[in-house]
């Protein structure tokens, strides 16, 4: 009995572990084989207390497994967040930087049509100076 619980505990960690990169990334995969050996460490210190330490430690690693993938897991998923609104920061910015261009070419452009109609009126009026003392 205990031989076959003790393979169905193993199996379960070494399958844990192996798919646990399918899906997750790597704080939940070392999240996982951290758990896995703390846990085995410490279920068999308090298996061999009980008198069975390989079994406490089948127990411990497993469960320390799902913990450990666990806590990692939401830990990828903390660290992926970030990086969206980083890139959602980022993408602001390029935007208002663009507006901000846009804005200062409209003010250049609308500047040179002033500067361009000033001289036009400049040239008008030296037209019709000239042109009046020329008749």
């Amino acid at each position: 009995m205990k031989i076959k619980l003790l393979s169905i505990l193993l199996g379960g960690i070494i399958s844990l572990i192996s798919f646990s990169g399918c899906e997750s990334g790597p704080q939940a995969q070392d999240g996982a084989a951290f758990g896995a050996v703390s846990g085995a460490i410490l279920g068999a210190i308090v298996g061999h207390q009980s008198g069975d330490g390989a079994e406490g430690a089948a127990i411990g690693a497993f469960a320390g497994a799902l913990l450990g993938h666990a806590v990692g897991d939401e830990k990828d998923r903390n660290y992926a967040e970030q990086q969206h609104y980083r890139t959602e920061l980022e993408i602001a910015k390029a935007r208002q930087a663009r507006v901000r261009k846009e804005r200062e070419d409209a003010i250049a452009r609308a500047k040179a049509i002033e500067s361009y109609e000033q001289r036009q009126k400049e040239a008008e009026a030296e037209a019709e100076i000239y042109g009046l003392q020329g008749s």
